[in-house]
Formats: structure tokens, sequence, C-alpha cells
């Protein structure tokens, strides 16, 4: 096999599969131009405002 042509979806499929596993789409949030964040949906226990950072 040779090496991979063009980008791939792999990490898209692996972060969908997570939204379904974990049953509520809002608990990864995509930053767009960074990443993905684990983030506690609002009305779910230990939601609300995040902590803030330490400086």
């Amino acid at each position: 096999m040779g090496p991979a042509l063009g980008p791939t979806k792999t990490l898209d499929a692996h972060v969908a599969a997570l939204r379904r596993k974990l049953g509520d789409p809002a608990w990864i949030a995509t930053a767009r131009g960074v990443g993905f964040r684990l983030t506690v949906p609002a009305g779910q226990p230990g939601g609300g405002s995040p902590p803030k950072a330490a400086s």
C-alpha cells in the first residue's frame, strides 16, 4: 500500500463515534483552527462556567 493521497477523514470519524457514544454532541466542541475540546453541556451536572485558567 502506498502513501495516502490527499486529506483523510480519520479524525472526523473518531470524533463522530465519540459523539455518538456520549449521547450528546455538545460534549465535544470544535474550535476552528485549533482542534477539539471536551466540554460539559449546559444543564448537565457540573456544567456552567468553565474554570478560570491558572496564571
